[in-house]
């Protein structure tokens, strides 16, 4: 028997809407995939997957070697989530106008810095010599801020670009005269007797570690978000209450020993919720100042071709 016209069109409907809703439900059940690059201020994400304090069949970690693997992960949307500085997150905005910032990790007081080798003592030493740097944002702009901090210009010195895990052994090799780098590479290089010449601790707030994620995840999962921001609170907590636990967590992911890992964790400042509540919530929130702020100096210094930061890059639902 041939189906009549109007119960087709009914079952289309009913089929086309099931369809639909199966989609939903599955990217609802998917697990949050979340990518980092190795730095101490991302350790409480690993000690809540250590400590249970989420599901860890509805929020995945996934590490990389260096930020520009994770940026190219969120581009290419294989990552839900992405751990960066928060001007790797403007520089991403350029491309991905859907990305939002959810969540501040940490401030950098010190743990990201322009390291020498032994023998150069100040800036001026580096007239026409190599600084290693890794061609992301955060790297060019700390090497920025470092010229402009010492009335140098790009041309004064030889940049050579390279991934993070390669920092310790270009240094090592005397391949470089200096390098920009961060935790935990930063302690190996003053174990060589390094001369630290510039760190964030000169440009204070302005190295802030974010959460970023996009429109589409913000729809889908808001459920396992809330669980990440949660959990993330929640080990916040946890190493306030119990340092030594957490740092036995802490040192074998990061290849620090016991002292290595407080001198590094004295070079960031992890925030808690009260923090971040403080730095997210309402109109004139304070990361949206920080953000333009950031902006601006990347602007003067053409690390990025034009102005994409708006309010509506901060997304505060999230914060508790």
């Amino acid at each position: 028997m041939i189906m009549s016209l109007n119960k087709l069109s009914r079952w289309l409907y009913v089929t086309v809407i099931s369809i639909f809703l199966m989609a939903c439900s599955e990217q609802h059940n998917d697990p949050l995939i979340v990518g980092t690059n190795i730095w101490p201020g991302y350790e409480p994400l690993y000690v809540a997957r250590s400590t249970d304090l989420w599901d860890n069949d509805k929020i995945k970690l996934v590490e990389f070697t260096s930020a520009s693997e994770v940026l190219r992960a969120f581009r290419n949307n294989t990552l839900d989530v992405a751990a960066l500085t928060l001007d790797e997150a403007l520089l991403l905005m350029g491309d991905r106008d859907d990305a939002r910032i959810i969540m501040g990790t940490d401030f950098s007081s010190g743990g990201d810095a322009v390291i020498a080798q032994p023998g150069i003592e100040n800036a001026s030493e580096l007239l026409g010599r190599t600084i290693g740097v890794e061609s992301t944002a955060l790297g060019a702009y700390m090497l920025a801020r470092f010229l402009e901090k010492n009335s140098m210009s790009p041309h004064d010195i030889t940049p050579v670009y390279m991934q993070f895990n390669e920092h310790l052994e270009a240094f090592k090799s005397k391949k470089v005269d200096a390098v920009v780098t961060f935790d935990p590479v930063r302690t190996e290089l003053l174990k060589l007797n390094g001369n630290v010449l510039f760190s964030s601790v000169s440009i204070p707030k302005e190295v802030i570690d974010v959460l970023v994620t996009s429109e589409n995840i913000i729809r889908n999962k808001p459920e396992q978000l809330h669980s990440l921001v949660k959990g993330w609170n929640m080990s916040i907590r946890f190493i306030k209450n119990n340092p030594e636990q957490a740092q036995s967590l802490m040192m074998p992911r990061l290849g620090m020993t016991k002292e290595e890992l407080q001198a590094a964790l004295t070079g960031i400042r992890l925030l808690d919720a009260e923090e971040n509540r403080n730095l997210f919530v309402g109109e004139a929130a304070e990361i949206k100042r920080i953000a333009a702020k950031v902006q601006d100096v990347m602007l003067s210094n053409y690390l990025m071709p034009s102005a994409v930061f708006r309010s509506e890059h901060v997304d505060d639902q999230f914060i508790e």
